[in-house]
């Protein structure tokens, strides 16, 4: 109980940071946990062999380590806040991994199942789905372009023909009509929770494809970020410490980066490398290796200022070495600006990947991406108001982030010294 209102007060002292911290946790957390919120195959099935989890069986050893960080993901603002951050933060990570590599060996090899196969062989076996009973690969032809079923609009007879429908529609030569097939594990036809964001051309779910989208677009965000700040961190902190020839080069180096505009060199990568399933990686990688100058920039002009500070000249007085003054002192010092560059970045890069995807150059079927889902329906409006939303609350969700973490960081803000 004692560490409970310890926790509490921490969030009462800083509320925005907190609320911020927590809306991203649960974004990622999602994104992390999409192969148990929205999938066609069944999370738990009895067969007369015993117990199946078709849904788990289905994970690689990357995705399975990834699925078990969501729990420590969402939990950040709880571990993150206590004083067992450090001990939670290394823990969980190296536990996550190690239970991951155990499930890669145990395992059996994996097995590819065609999108929808395990709704048509379930027969009368009882099974537990997800809870958007949808993969994002998954097509219903009995449902192209279906609003969101909650409206009156969306409601379909028996026959297969829309009971409200207002207007043709605008996505070209409608299809005949035909019965709605619901397969196993799904809502009714007229549920209001059956789609709830709607469908696309080829009847796929909207819900599920938004998760499994912004899934990939948050990695994006994440990875291009920490290979921007890992790698800006390094130069900079190079060039503003050293001085000197080191500190010429690492300009030269941001002068010829910046010379390339950074939505030209993703797109002339991905020409080249193509859209499969590595690349969301390879999107991260190049928005990294072009990002990293801000960093860099900031951290340099920071050192510039404090490796003549006084308590800096007072460590080196006391022997320290360099490398110590450095990290524990003169980085924490400097971290202020890094990590609200690096957590705008972060929202950048999303912004950067949507884009490559809205022109067709990103990810490309089945995977999906926010950008992506909007350009295959700009003639609907579920099409391109919900993926838009999910990106924009990214986006600002990374964006308060820093701009909390700058102000808890700073010690002029805080009313501290230096």
């Amino acid at each position: 109980m004692a560490e409970l209102r310890r926790v509490i007060g921490s969030w009462r002292e800083r509320p925005g940071l907190w609320a911020a911290l927590a809306l991203v946790c649960a974004l990622h957390a999602l994104g992390a946990a999409a192969p148990l919120v929205a999938n066609d195959a069944p999370l738990w099935m009895g067969t007369p062999a015993g117990w199946r989890w078709p849904a788990l069986e289905q994970l690689e050893g990357g995705e399975r380590f990834v699925l078990l960080l969501a729990p420590w993901i969402l939990a950040a603002p709880l571990w993150a806040a206590s004083r067992w951050r450090a001990r939670i933060a290394l823990g969980w990570p190296a536990l996550a991994l190690l239970v991951a590599l155990l499930w890669q060996l145990l395992a059996g090899p994996h097995v590819f199942i065609p999108a929808g196969e395990w709704k048509r062989e379930l027969g009368g076996a009882p099974a537990l789905f997800a809870p958007i009973p949808f993969g994002q690969s998954e097509t219903n032809p009995s449902e192209p372009w279906r609003p969101p079923t909650w409206l009156a609009s969306s409601k379909i007879d028996e026959q297969g023909r829309y009971e409200q429908r207002a207007v043709p529609s605008s996505g070209g030569l409608e299809l005949p009509a035909s019965r709605v097939e619901v397969r196993a594990g799904e809502p009714a036809r007229n549920a209001p929770l059956r789609h709830a964001l709607g469908t696309d051309a080829q009847g796929r779910d909207l819900f599920a494809r938004v998760v499994w989208g912004a899934r990939n677009s948050l990695t994006v965000g994440l990875a291009s970020a920490l290979v921007a700040l890992v790698l800006g961190t390094l130069l900079g902190g190079l060039a503003g410490w050293r001085g000197g020839r080191a500190d010429v080069l690492v300009s030269r180096a941001i002068e010829l980066v910046l010379c390339f505009p950074l939505l030209f060199a993703v797109l002339l990568v991905m020409s080249v490398g193509g859209g499969g399933s590595a690349a969301v990686w390879t999107i991260a990688l190049v928005l990294g290796l072009s990002g990293w100058t801000g960093v860099a920039r900031l951290l340099r002009a920071e050192l510039l200022r404090l490796r003549e500070a006084e308590f800096v000249l007072a460590a080196r007085g006391l022997g320290f070495s360099e490398l110590r003054i450095v990290i524990r002192h003169a980085l924490p010092n400097a971290l202020a600006p890094l990590i609200v560059a690096t957590s705008f970045f972060a929202g950048t890069a999303m912004l950067v990947e949507s884009a490559i995807s809205y022109l067709g150059a990103g990810l490309v079927e089945p995977e999906s991406s926010l950008g992506g889902l909007v350009r295959g329906g700009t003639e609907h409006a579920w099409m391109v108001i919900f993926p838009g939303l999910v990106l924009a609350l990214a986006v600002v969700a990374w964006n308060l982030l820093g701009e909390e973490l700058r102000d808890w960081n700073d010690p002029r803000l805080r009313g501290g010294g230096a």
